[in-house]
């Protein structure tokens, strides 16, 4: 079988290219960086160094906890704005690995990888490096990303993760094709060596949405394709676990605006007859909300098994009989307070 990504191996031409781009990177970026903070979400991040709670916007909310958790790492021997600006200086850097093998992905799936076009043929340079470490100088060399590299943000740190993510994705998807065009069999080793690549795609898409919850619209969509790209038990599998946390994930978003507006809601559970702990992330994350406007929501027939998880989760208490939400009025208690002013009915 053919190795379509052999030019951009490590120790090749074009690898060592990123190399030395990578390391001009990150020597144009440490000493340059950002000493101060630039704006509101800058301060917050800084404000989370100091104590994280994203309810106090420190930071702002989703929170971009593994970014903070590197951050207070830095501040230990760094100011504030030096220790959020310096790991987009270094993932910056490190992005340069991801981009060479994503635009050689790219070339490889359209299946022209090696021949350079003529443009480029008549440089040298792209003819001696390939097509996809010239992109890979191009994009790192772009004002918009060199300059936002040296900011006190998550930004920059949280693309090349996602870039890493997308890389590898599409590395499994041209090992994927590679192998069905050999006529390999899907228990074979190039088969099983996809696959995990897509379990290794769809973990750095987690870490990712970690890092910025943006990232999840830059990974998520080539983690669905690089999955639709393979066949079999274990596809469908990843695929029901993605679109059960899209469902809870449009269910919350749903729920905003039917609760907006009324001081009490009831949810009723009756009819719900499959739960996982998505569904139970779902409900906490209603409480939290009702208790942070000061709202009050009632869970009414939860199910055994939803009570089950619950149990195990150490949260019962929350959903159990009786529970009403905390947003309550000064001078109520949970059961006068519970009064539904409307209901809404779950089918999760």
């Amino acid at each position: 079988m053919t190795d379509l990504l052999a030019p951009v191996r490590r120790g090749s031409r074009a690898w060592w290219a990123a190399a030395a781009l990578a390391l001009v990177f990150l020597l144009g970026h440490l000493p340059f960086l950002a000493s101060t903070l630039e704006d509101v979400d800058s301060v917050n991040f800084a404000l989370g160094l100091r104590d994280f709670d994203p309810g106090r916007h420190r930071p702002h909310p989703p929170g971009y906890p593994l970014y903070m958790a590197l951050g207070k790492a830095a501040n230990l021997v760094l100011s504030e704005p030096r220790a959020l600006a310096f790991w987009g200086a270094l993932f910056g850097a490190l992005s340069a690995f991801a981009l060479l093998r994503l635009f050689a992905a790219f070339d490889a799936l359209d299946g022209d990888l090696a021949r350079p076009p003529d443009r480029l043929r008549q440089l040298r340079a792209g003819e001696w490096l390939g097509r996809p470490a010239v992109a890979t100088a191009l994009t790192m060399m772009a004002p918009l990303f060199w300059m936002t590299a040296s900011r006190p943000m998550s930004d920059t740190a949280g693309l090349a993760v996602s870039l890493t993510a997308q890389a590898v994705l599409l590395t499994a998807m041209v090992r994927q094709r590679s192998a069905a065009s050999a006529g390999d069999s899907p228990s074979s080793a190039a088969a099983i060596q996809s696959g995990r690549l897509v379990l290794l795609g769809a973990f750095m898409s987690a870490v990712a949405i970690g890092f910025r919850t943006q990232g999840a619209w830059l990974t998520l969509p080539v983690l669905t394709l690089a999955i639709l790209d393979r066949a079999g038990r274990g596809a469908a599998g990843a695929l029901i676990g993605s679109v059960v946390w899209l469902t809870a994930g449009t269910l919350l978003e749903a729920g905003r605006p039917l609760f907006a507006g009324q001081p009490a809601m009831t949810v009723n559970l009756r009819q719900v007859t499959q739960v996982d702990s998505a569904g139970l992330a779902l409900l906490l994350e209603w409480l939290r909300q009702a208790r942070g406007e000061r709202r009050t929501v009632r869970f009414d027939g939860v199910p055994d098994k939803l009570l089950a998880i619950a149990r195990l989760s150490g949260v019962e208490g929350l959903l159990g009989p009786g529970y009403w939400s905390a947003g309550l009025s000064t001078g109520s208690s949970a059961g006068s307070s519970a009064s539904p002013s409307s209901s809404s009915d779950s089918s999760r």
